[in-house]
């Protein structure tokens, strides 16, 4: 796949890695953890638990990755993303698929080697392939939207996990013009759908998503007469 070859095979130590993976999904990205959310549901992550019951949870460890080259980690999570189309499903189920990979070899004080990556090759994920991403480690520090005093991104061990562009990524994409563009493309005509009776008996969840979309459609419209 890379040079640094393919992801390791399942010794008992790798499994170990895995299952207490599979387990943090579980009993943390799957609980509903964010009360403070101002929507339903409040799970960490509303799509984990679909993901997890379909059989669509991947994860690949990559040990020989130790976090000491920025470029050898962009090479190999980039050349994932056709991996990662390749994957079943091909359907109307594929917001349930994600790729989890994962660096056991990557030691504390590198972990942030991840944030680095994440943000170099986020573009270009989003642009050329309508994918997102994001860095998950042992004592990371992110917050959440929507509850600054709840640290959204640790987990047992480094990973980065991928998935499909959803519409609720409205809340990743509406700080910069170039994401926004591409969200637009794709979910724009679901918001301008939206008739004012519409939103008035709209549930809390749809009438926020779609007030984040129409503040940076504005905002970014704004900016094109200018």
């Amino acid at each position: 796949m890379n040079q640094f070859g393919h992801p390791a095979p399942l010794t008992p130590e790798y499994t170990k890695v895995a299952q207490e993976i599979v387990d943090w999904a579980r009993e943390f990205l799957a609980k509903p953890l964010l009360q403070n959310r101002p929507y339903e549901p409040k799970e960490v992550c509303p799509f984990i638990k679909g993901s997890l019951d379909r059989n669509f949870f991947y994860m690949l460890l990559h040990p020989e990755i130790n976090g000491y080259s920025e470029a050898a980690i962009e090479e190999l999570v980039t050349n994932y993303v056709g991996y990662f189309k390749a994957l079943r499903p091909y359907s109307v189920e594929e917001n349930f698929k994600t790729i989890l990979l994962v660096f056991p070899g990557i030691n504390a004080k590198d972990y942030g080697v991840l944030d680095k990556v994440t943000k170099i090759v986020k573009d270009t994920f989003v642009k050329d392939h309508l994918l997102m991403l994001a860095a998950f480690y042992p004592g990371c520090t992110d917050k959440s939207i929507h509850d600054p005093t709840f640290l959204i991104s640790q987990a047992p061990h480094p990973l980065i996990a991928i998935r499909e562009m959803a519409f609720h990524d409205i809340i990743f994409l509406d700080d910069k013009e170039e994401w926004f563009d591409v969200y637009n493309r794709h979910f724009g005509k679901h918001w301008a759908s939206m008739k004012p009776e519409t939103l008035e008996t709209a549930d809390a969840k749809t009438r926020y998503f779609y007030d984040r979309y129409e503040k940076a459609r504005q905002k970014f419209s704004k900016k094109k007469t200018r």
